[in-house]
Parts: C-alpha cells; sequence; structure tokens
C-alpha cells in the first residue's frame, strides 16, 4: 500500500500566521512572544519587521530555541501536528503585563494557547479591563477545565476540529448538525464562536 504524506517544518505558527495576515489587512499589529537566538528566531524576527509589525514585545531568549511546529498530512487530507514550543513556553505573565501600554490602545486580542496558560490568561483578563474585543482560538488543546477558565474571558471563541471535539464533546469526523454544537458551546457560556 502506498501511502502518500506531505511533511512541513514551520515555524509555530498560528499567532504568527494571524499577526501576518492582519498585517497584510493594513492593519496596525502588536505582537508579545519569545524567539531563541536561532535561525527561526530571525525568520520570525524578518517577517514581522517586513510587514511593519511591531515588535517591542517580542523578546529573545538564549534559555530555548524559536518554537516550530511540525505538519504531516496523509492521503485521506488528515492531518496531523507535532508542537515544539521552544522559547513560547517561556513567557510569563510578568512578559504580558510589560505589554500593558498596547492594550490600552488595542481594538482586539488575538490569542491562542501557544503560551502558558498563565500568560493567556493574563492577556484576556487585560483585554476585558481596556474592553478590547478578544478572540480566542483553543488551540492546542488543552483539558475542558483549562480551556473553560480561558473561554469565560473570550468575547469569540474560535475553535478547530480537535477543540470543538473536546469542547462539546461530539463527534467531528461526521457530519453533525450545527445547531448541536450550539447547544453545548452555549452551555460552556461560548455566545459567539466560529468553527475553523
Amino acid at each position: 500500500m502506498k501511502v502518500n504524506l506531505i511533511l512541513s517544518l514551520s515555524l509555530y505558527v498560528i499567532g504568527a500566521n494571524q499577526a501576518v495576515q492582519c498585517a497584510l489587512l493594513g492593519l496596525q499589529v502588536s505582537t508579545c512572544g519569545k524567539i531563541g537566538q536561532d535561525e527561526f528566531g530571525q525568520e520570525y524576527f524578518n517577517n514581522f519587521v517586513s510587514h511593519r509589525i511591531n515588535i517591542d514585545h517580542l523578546k529573545r531568549t538564549s534559555d530555548a530555541t524559536t518554537g516550530v511546529a511540525c505538519i504531516s498530512v496523509d492521503q485521506s487530507g488528515t492531518n496531523t501536528i507535532v508542537v515544539i514550543p521552544a522559547a513560547n513556553s517561556l513567557i510569563t505573565v510578568s512578559d504580558i503585563l510589560a505589554a500593558e501600554s498596547t492594550f490600552m490602545s488595542s481594538k482586539v486580542l488575538l490569542c491562542q494557547n501557544e503560551i502558558p496558560y498563565d500568560a493567556t490568561l493574563e492577556a484576556l483578563k487585560l483585554a476585558k479591563k481596556y474592553q478590547t474585543l478578544s478572540i480566542f482560538n483553543p488551540a492546542p488543546a488543552l483539558t475542558l477545565p483549562e480551556l473553560a477558565g480561558l473561554i469565560s474571558l473570550a468575547d469569540i471563541v474560535c475553535p478547530n476540529e480537535v477543540e470543538l471535539a473536546l469542547l462539546t464533546d461530539l463527534p467531528t469526523q461526521v457530519k453533525y448538525h450545527s445547531c448541536n454544537y450550539r447547544i453545548e458551546l452555549h452551555d460552556l457560556f461560548i455566545l459567539y464562536y466560529i468553527i475553523l
């Protein structure tokens, strides 16, 4: 049996891709994160600078390499992503608080589970404090109790397939009526959501 597999090594990209896409739409974008002092870190840095993304809160560290993701796609189109967060796992609540002035003037916060839970939680709290619209993609998946704490602060939740299954305990591999997802998500007090 022949198996076609597409394998790609990529920067740890959810947040970076969102930042670049927003910049391409002409929006003013700031990013908060950590990169290693390596080739991937330099690639991140150059990519953000070339798209005029504010990198005042993008810190370099010698304590870890830049995070990457290895993505494989089988012949049926199912993907598997192995994530190595590395430098992003070193972001602290203090790093988020150091960016508080950015929250004061921002209209939207886009965040994901690419950084430690406490740092994401603090970012969502700052968004509430400054009445900044928060959009939360709960990927990579956490356990439901952990996700519930973050979701309760988010204005809009954008789960991927894996996270949707975790949140609703409903099958996502088969066609399922969206009304059932809505009921389950509403039970979690998620009023606004976009299923990716």
